[in-house]
């Protein structure tokens, strides 16, 4: 299996737990969603002929909250959205946001350079951007014994 394969798999794999996560949400009531102590926000991933792009909504996540890391061919987000506390007086109607802890973990494809990956932070959105290798391994190769 090609990394191009590979990676297509994982991204459907992804898109599925997506939307039956999304499912499961609209029948949930919101106590027990509050309750659960890991999710998984929402996330994009573009590709274009330069970069792979993946953009992760973490509204109320400071930057500082949050871990980047990548190791063995895989990358990894994770950190905490904090539930706000409640003031005097104030108490819970409706809760339809996560909180606790998050994590995202994604293969990376051949051709990624993980030297060079960037990610920013602006209005809620991680945008991490993994640059193309130039001449990315192509598979197995002969080493010549000196």
């Amino acid at each position: 299996m090609n990394a191009r394969h590979h990676w297509h798999l994982l991204s459907d794999l992804e898109d599925y737990f997506d939307r039956l996560e999304r499912g499961a949400g609209r029948v949930l009531p919101a106590h027990v969603k509050a309750q659960a102590s890991d999710w998984r926000p929402p996330m994009d991933i573009r590709e274009t002929p330069k970069e792979y792009r993946i953009q992760i909504e973490l509204a109320g996540v400071d930057k500082d909250a949050i871990d980047l890391s990548t190791l063995e061919g895989m990358l990894t987000v994770h950190g905490e959205r904090p539930l706000e506390p409640l003031g005097d007086g104030e108490k819970h109607h409706r809760i339809g946001r996560m909180y606790g802890h998050f994590s995202r973990t994604f293969a990376l494809p051949a051709d990624a350079d993980t030297q060079s990956i960037t990610a920013t932070m602006q209005d809620g959105l991680l945008t991490v951007r993994l640059p193309k290798l130039a001449h990315p391994a192509q598979g197995a190769r002969r080493v010549a014994i000196t």
